[in-house]
């Protein structure tokens, strides 16, 4: 059973608005986030009271295109708390425990700039039953 979704505004509705804040080399448009050789990220602030220490969250994300580097969802503290870094179109859901305090998460390139299209970003809480 997963919770409620987290991040504010997951669609991107009005581009970048609405937390989101992003690097040099991304774009947003319908719903649609592009990166040209983006090296930086796109992000926005969180707190402890959302994403609490020793919970997992489901992140989910769909790559539409993809020419060149990797992208990964990072949850971000004192260091990272990361999902997988991807370079392929695909539909990619992963489960993260959170192991410190949060202050922002972020897509952000997994070593290499990313080009390519990302879309349907969504983070919630895996619950147990």
């Amino acid at each position: 059973f997963l919770g409620p979704e987290l991040l504010r505004n997951p669609h991107f509705i009005g581009a970048f608005g609405g937390g989101w804040s992003a690097g040099a080399g991304w774009s947003s448009s319908a719903s649609i986030n592009t990166g040209a050789s983006a090296a930086t990220a796109i992000s926005q602030s969180a707190t402890s009271s959302i994403f609490v220490v020793g919970k997992t969250y489901r992140v989910s994300y769909q790559i539409i295109t993809r020419s060149a580097g990797d992208i990964r969802f990072q949850f971000t503290g004192g260091t990272n708390d990361n999902t997988t870094a991807r370079d392929a179109v695909g539909v990619y859901n992963e489960d993260v425990t959170i192991t410190q305090t949060i202050t922002s998460v972020r897509v952000i390139n997994g070593g290499t700039a990313f080009s390519g299209t990302f879309c349907n970003l969504s983070v919630r809480e895996v619950l147990s039953i």
